[in-house]
C-alpha cells in the first residue's frame, strides 16, 4: 500500500461521479464550444435535476447573454478570451451562477448571477 496515492473521494450524482474536496462536490457538466464546464455544489445542497437540465439545454444562449452582460465587447483586446469554468446553484435561491475565467490571470474571473435566463448581477473574485 502506497501512502501517497490517495484516491479522491467521490459522490454519485445524476450527472456522474462527483469529486469531493472538503465540503464541495464537482462534476463535469460537459464540453460546450470546446470548453469543459463543471457543475459544483456544497455537500447536502445538490441542485435538482430539473434546474441543471433547464440551464444545460440553453447553455450557449446563457453564455452569450452573460458575456454581453459583462460587456466583453468593451474589454481590452487582451481580455476578450474569457470562458465559463463552472455553474453553481446556491441553495435555497431561485438564482444560479456562471463563473468565467481569463486563463492568463490567476485571479481573473467573473461570476454572473442569473435569475432563470436573465443575468441580474455580477462580481469579480470571491
Amino acid at each position: 500500500m502506497n501512502l501517497f496515492t490517495r484516491q479522491p473521494k467521490t459522490q454519485v450524482s445524476p450527472w456522474g461521479n462527483a469529486e469531493v474536496q472538503g465540503k464541495i462536490a464537482t462534476v463535469s457538466l460537459g464540453r460546450f464550444r470546446g470548453v469543459c464546464i463543471d457543475l459544483w455544489w456544497t455537500l447536502g445542497e445538490e441542485p435538482t435535476h430539473e434546474q441543471v437540465e433547464e440551464v444545460r439545454a440553453h447553455l450557449l444562449s446563457r453564455w452569450d447573454a452573460a458575456l454581453e452582460f459583462l460587456g466583453v465587447a468593451e474589454f481590452p483586446r487582451s481580455l476578450r478570451v474569457i470562458v465559463p469554468e463552472s455553474i453553481h446553484f446556491p441553495a435555497g435561491k431561485d438564482e444560479w451562477e456562471m463563473t468565467f475565467v481569463y486563463t492568463k490571470w490567476e485571479d481573473g474571473y467573473w461570476t454572473v448571477v442569473f435569475r432563470g435566463a436573465q443575468p441580474i448581477s455580477h462580481h469579480e473574485g470571491d
